[in-house]
């Protein structure tokens, strides 16, 4: 729950109980909930009988929870519905099976709730798929010992959350998984015992694209090499993991289909540059390791395996030239 919403509802509890303790640290409220803090806080200086006769109509706890732009909605002991603020009622309308949705929810997660755990989950209404926090807080109800359940839309949070996580793990130049991203699918994938072919590529001549043509030409030598081989098949893991170098984690192949699907790829780089008209040939060379299920080496080994097998590959490559 928002922490201006906790402090002013100890407050009113502790003005309804015990009036002449109650204190508002007013320097611990932000925003328009200092200025009401204020106030309620004059209210109480200027007569404690009368701040108990509201508090124990339950007015000003019902004016403040029914205008915060959260969710917020109390529950009795029992489960009875005491309160529903306009924005559940708004939610509600736009989709009357909401609260049937929010007491499912509440009841499969009592526990983690009532421990203080933050709750998170996803909604659909009106055509838009939102997520959501909840948080539970226990107070007494006009004088009924109830739970508060304070909700917050996450959905703008958990969006920027994923675009960091996706620029964190993905490449900046061709938006293929970057090295980190790669090693950590490579080391889950050899604690799960699975079946895959790593394939290490090198581009050719990089480096002399980039003296004699710029880095741009560089750069676009890098992207279409990128773009071919992401297209190793729908379930490839491909990886941009240095500057010139690729690995492909390709699941349930064998070595040799792998070695023929990059023949391919290589051969498609290469028609690429040549209907480009370059004045140089894109072109890669490559190294592959079927890893199976009894593998003992590491993630490194592998990787340091088909990185041999890729210089094999190229020098065999130039010696038939």
């Amino acid at each position: 729950m928002d922490g201006n919403i906790k402090l002013l509802l100890a407050f009113l509890q502790d003005a309804t109980e015990r009036p002449e303790a109650a204190a508002l640290d007013i320097g611990r409220l932000s925003g328009d909930y200092a200025a009401l803090g204020e106030a309620l806080s004059a209210f109480v200086s200027a007569g404690h009988e009368a701040m108990r006769a509201l508090a124990g109509s339950h007015e000003l706890m019902l004016r403040i929870a029914g205008s915060i732009p959260q969710g917020l909605f109390v529950l009795a002991d029992g489960g009875t519905v005491l309160f529903r603020n306009e924005a559940v009622l708004a939610e509600m309308s736009a989709d009357p099976h909401f609260m049937e949705k929010l007491l499912r929810i509440v009841t499969q997660n009592a526990d983690a709730l009532h421990s203080g755990a933050t709750l998170e989950f996803s909604h659909t209404g009106g055509g838009l798929r939102r997520e959501l926090s909840m948080s539970s807080y226990r107070l007494l109800w006009s004088g009924v010992p109830a739970t508060v359940y304070f909700m917050r839309d996450i959905t703008a949070e958990r969006r920027l959350l994923r675009e960091l996580q996706q620029r964190a793990d993905r490449d900046e130049l061709t938006r293929l998984h970057n090295r980190y991203a790669g090693m950590k699918t490579l080391s889950e994938w050899l604690e799960r015992g699975r079946l895959f072919s790593l394939v290490f590529a090198d581009l050719n001549r990089l480096k002399y694209v980039n003296d004699v043509f710029g880095h741009a030409a560089g750069d676009s030598y890098i992207m279409a090499a990128a773009r071919v081989l992401e297209t190793f098949s729908p379930e490839t893991v491909a990886c941009r993991i240095g500057g010139d170098e690729f690995m492909l984690l390709v699941p349930d192949c064998g070595e040799q289909d792998a070695l023929a699907r990059m023949a391919e790829l290589a051969g498609l780089l290469l028609e690429a540059s040549r209907s480009g008209e370059k004045p140089y040939d894109y072109s890669i060379s490559y190294g592959v390791v079927e890893v199976s299920p009894g593998n003992a080496l590491t993630s490194g080994q592998l990787l340091r395996a088909a990185d041999e097998r890729m210089y094999e590959h190229k020098k065999a490559s130039r010696q038939a030239v």
